[in-house]
């Protein structure tokens, strides 16, 4: 916990929060924590976003969030020990289905006040430690996902969407569309990335990315769609893409296969 805004998920050293009024609500950003923690999940079916805290013992929905997600909630003043030896107090306690990377299971999550967390959803050790349940680790890599689907090359796993970040400043006006500059960390070879497109940020503070391909040094298209500006600044996550890849259609596999047959046939 910060000891600075007394929020879950970043340190006082990283707290990017000041007792100044904001005229423009800003985007998220990511750049404060370790970006392969951090996962789409589904919440009883709907879709939100996630850190996954392995220092965390409960899973934490932010208050706002969970009546978005139309949660129902038994009241529970639990308190809750943060980094530092800070501290919070839930507001009520509900029982989820939880769905991350390729693992589900039932779980208890704690509802806590909006101020508490930046990120919607905190996942601790009450999913981690399931029965069942595995988290891997791995040349930076994280995936968490079933015991028993474990494979023996972490690269056969589906893939994970790849965090496309902004490469400068850039405000958008109130029901204003604005092309966001963008970078892809690790790709030197200009791959193409699909974006399933979708709104970000929370209720009254919405922005909305469109479904779009695009590239490292590519532009990404977004709507402000709040009564706001929306402030995107460098180094902040935009959306996140697919790596897009060739399919193979029917005729080029008739094609590979008549070329292996004769290949066989003239080495019989």
């Amino acid at each position: 916990m910060c000891n600075k805004c007394n929020r879950l998920g970043h340190l006082a050293k990283d707290c990017r929060r000041n007792n100044a009024t904001a005229k423009a609500h800003h985007a998220d950003s990511d750049q404060t924590h370790h970006e392969e923690y951090f996962f789409d999940c589904d919440v009883n079916g709907t879709k939100t976003k996630a850190y996954v805290d392995t220092g965390c013992g409960p899973v934490v929905i932010r208050e706002k969030d969970a009546i978005h997600l139309k949660l129902t909630w038994k009241p529970c003043n639990m308190s809750i020990k943060g980094y530092a030896g800070g501290s919070a107090k839930a507001v009520g306690l509900a029982n989820i289905k939880l769905r991350v990377d390729q693992a589900e299971q039932q779980v208890d999550a704690l509802i806590v006040p909006n101020n508490t967390q930046e990120i919607p959803v905190m996942i601790g050790q009450e999913f981690l430690n399931k029965d069942g349940i595995a988290l891997l680790v791995k040349e930076g890599h994280v995936r968490i996902m079933n015991n028993q689907d474990i494979p023996v090359d972490m690269k056969t796993l589906p893939k994970r969407k790849v965090a496309i970040w902004a490469k400068e400043v850039t405000v958008v006006p109130s029901g204003s569309v604005a092309f966001i500059a963008v970078r892809i960390d690790g790709d030197s070879l200009g791959n193409d990335y699909y974006i399933e497109g979708g709104f970000r940020g929370q209720p009254e503070n919405e922005w909305c990315v469109e479904r779009c391909i695009t590239k490292d040094g590519g532009a990404v298209c977004v709507a402000n769609v709040s009564s706001q500006p929306l402030t995107i600044t460098p180094n902040m996550v935009v959306a996140r893409g697919v790596h897009c890849q060739a399919e193979n259609s029917g005729s080029e596999v008739m094609v590979r296969q008549k070329m292996s047959s004769r290949y066989e046939k003239s080495t019989a």
